[in-house]
């Protein structure tokens, strides 16, 4: 879809640009989400870490992560179950059949919803390092009574290693302030070289008045025209935050970026996870 040459032009016309390299990623998503079997599996998985802490080892990592995520993002109003829906049958690996989910995707009108399921998507990522990869709207429900909230179409969720993690924490934390400087220290994480020449570019993605997403699309272009390869799990939660900034930009405190203030909640949370 992204070789053709009026999907090219759109994108070109609307200011998107779209890296080869996250272009080759989605390419390999698509065909993980026709592996019907592969969902299942995906199901059982996000369905573990969306239900109720069980050990005191996740209830103390989830108490600390909502106290460094409020730092950044809005309190939702109200408490939510957040749900995946079980698979009844497989057949051929082309057809699946799922528990039915009587609601409606989620919506503008669902602002409050939207806060918890930005929030949830975070946790999913930095606690559980298994996550929803693919989180548009029209995969997000929530029921009629409004308390319960589904994550349907899993089959591209994805897994992020701590040491991702780490470096997603702080390549978000550099953008989030405006620190070129920080962002070029988590380049050369990710390239496994000084990337010095590129301070200027950097500097100017890290103090533009984009959001977070942008900045982060940005830099991963930039890093892509430098001919870096860009880790596989770092792409998929590029595609991530991509498909959900609809729920990211509403839960942000305070515009389209707010700054990371705690620095100790972060750091007792990624110890958490050693």
């Amino acid at each position: 879809i992204l070789s053709d040459q009026t999907v090219q032009d759109t994108l070109r016309d609307n200011d998107v640009e779209i890296p080869q390299q996250l272009g080759n990623r989605i390419a390999e998503m698509i065909l993980e989400e026709m592996n019907l079997k592969g969902e299942v599996e995906n199901q059982t998985r996000l369905r573990e870490g969306v239900s109720p802490a069980s050990s005191f080892r996740k209830r103390l990592a989830n108490r600390i992560f909502n106290s460094f995520i409020s730092k950044i993002f809005k309190t939702p109003q109200q408490e939510y179950l957040f749900k995946v829906p079980a698979t009844i049958d497989v057949q051929n690996n082309t057809l699946i059949i799922e528990d039915f989910v009587n609601g409606r995707r989620i919506g503008v009108e669902d602002d409050d919803a939207m806060v918890a399921v930005a929030r949830e998507l975070m946790r999913q990522i930095f606690i559980d390092g298994f996550y929803h990869a693919d989180p548009h709207t029209g995969n997000i429900f929530v029921n009629y009574d409004g308390d319960a909230i589904y994550f349907i179409d899993v089959g591209s969720a994805s897994q992020i290693s701590f040491k991702n993690r780490y470096i997603l924490y702080k390549l978000m934390k550099a953008l989030n302030s405006g620190n070129g400087e920080e962002v070029l220290k988590v380049i050369k994480n990710i390239s496994g070289r000084d990337m010095l020449e590129l301070g200027e570019s950097v500097n100017d993605i890290a103090t533009s008045k984009d959001n977070v997403v942008k900045k982060i699309v940005r830099i991963f272009k930039i890093l892509e025209d430098s001919n870096v390869v860009i880790n596989k799990e770092l792409i998929s939660i590029f595609r991530c935050f991509a498909q959900g900034e609809p729920l990211f930009k509403a839960a942000l405190l305070s515009g389209e970026s707010t700054a990371i203030q705690s620095n100790l909640d972060a750091q007792r949370l990624l110890m958490l996870n050693i």
